[in-house]
């Protein structure tokens, strides 16, 4: 039997959805619209959808393309198209059958699918920052519980609350809905949908919620957050001290004074001395402060535990 060589080319494959911004109000029967509320909206959607997909680390291998299909005569409901467009090299022979036959999931879904529910989560806090997030953690499918300021709450997934907390997304969504604010202007919706979507799908931006979206930048608060780090500095006086989280990246901590209990309080600071002397890692559990990328800023203990040995 004879082998030959196998020439490696660049595959190249393409993910899309589509989907409708519709723009409606009560004079829009006339036919007109702003040239410039129409154009921003679509480029700000653009851009956001291109922050999305950088987000999720989609543009390293793949080109996001965002294009417009259809302008349709006699409304302002514009066909658009999310593609995007993979290059990957064929190592062997076997590699292209198991990309045919894996699962692979439509990441141009999946951007469509964080926007609109980072749309509808800015809606769920109504402007307002969270009363309270709670990671619940679970190997790789952690989610988010979101308290908005009536005590409601929502679970969202982790690339939903990555989004929500990038500025650059928070920018982009401001953007699409000037129209709706604009003195004059004949927009009252901004509506999204897939063309064949149900009504129940589709994510509606009205005029009087346009302050929902003004808020693009602000400090978290999560409730319950775990970080693992050896110990760098700490102060016996103030509880306060730094926890190494890798070679580039140092957090501020603070023994949470709340702690009732003399005993547990100085269980703390023994194994965070512990950490410090030996260099070995612990597992500091609290509040944690986050910035608008879900950066972690800072950590009130409130109870601190030692990595687990592998030989116990």
């Amino acid at each position: 039997m004879v082998f030959h060589d196998i020439l490696l080319l660049p595959m190249l494959t393409s993910q899309k959805t589509n989907l409708n911004l519709k723009f409606d109000g009560a004079n829009l029967q006339e036919g007109t619209i702003d040239v410039f509320d129409l154009a921003n909206t679509i480029i700000a959607f653009g851009h956001t959808v291109e922050k999305i997909a950088d987000n999720e680390s989609i543009t390293r291998n793949n080109k996001i393309k965002v294009e417009v299909s259809a302008l349709k005569p006699g409304s302002f409901d514009i066909g658009m198209i999310i593609t995007v467009e993979q290059i990957q090299e064929l190592a062997t022979q076997a590699a292209p059958l198991l990309l045919v036959l894996g699962a692979v999931s439509n990441k141009a879904e999946l951007i469509l699918k964080i926007f609109k529910k980072v749309i509808e989560l800015k809606k769920f806090l109504q402007g307002k920052p969270p009363k309270e997030v709670v990671i619940q953690q679970n190997g790789n499918n952690n989610v988010a519980v979101v308290y908005n300021f009536k005590g409601d709450h929502t679970e969202i997934t982790m690339p939903v609350y990555n989004a929500l907390q990038d500025k650059r997304i928070g920018e982009g969504i401001k953007k699409l809905t000037e129209p709706l604010k604009k003195e004059g202007g004949n927009v009252d919706e901004i509506i999204i949908n897939g063309p064949e979507a149900e009504e129940s799908e589709e994510v509606i931006i009205k005029k009087d919620e346009v302050e929902y979206f003004e808020r693009v930048e602000e400090l978290q608060t999560v409730k319950s957050y775990k970080v693992k780090g050896v110990v760098t500095a700490f102060d016996r006086k103030t509880f306060n001290g730094k926890l190494s989280i890798n070679e580039q990246k140092r957090v501020a901590f603070e023994i949470d004074p709340r702690i009732p209990e003399i005993e547990m309080l100085n269980q703390i600071v023994e194994r965070i001395i512990e950490s410090l002397k030996l260099k070995i890692n612990i597992i500091i559990e609290g509040e944690a402060v986050l910035d608008f990328e879900s950066n972690l800023k800072k950590i009130i203990a409130q109870s601190v535990s030692m990595e687990a040995k592998l030989l116990e």
